[in-house]
């Protein structure tokens, strides 16, 4: 593979990964609250309480079956820009323990 695209693999990996998460985040809310608060008062409350590295921790399981899918097919490029998705992630889970 060539390094363009290989550079094209890695960067639609860490578009999946980051992307996911957020659909795991509407799949959270629609499960679980969507009868208690509106969409705007969920990330209001995740986003002002101690809940959101919770909250981002479970919503990045969603990468998982992706991870897996492209382990096995040996996409080696796609696979590194999921992990540095799930490194900005990780940062920010940090973040937002330390900041509450």
């Amino acid at each position: 593979m060539d390094r363009d695209a290989y550079f094209k693999q890695a960067l639609l990996g860490l578009l999946v990964g980051l992307l996911l998460p957020l659909v795991g985040y509407l799949i959270y809310y629609f499960m679980l609250f969507k009868v208690r608060m509106t969409l705007p008062d969920f990330v209001t409350f995740s986003l002002s309480s101690t809940y959101l590295p919770k909250i981002l921790a479970v919503c990045l399981m969603f990468d998982i079956p992706v991870f897996m899918l492209m382990y096995h097919f040996k996409k080696d490029a796609f696979l590194k820009g999921m992990l540095s998705s799930l490194y900005i992630y990780a940062a920010i889970i940090i973040g937002a323990k330390l900041l509450s």
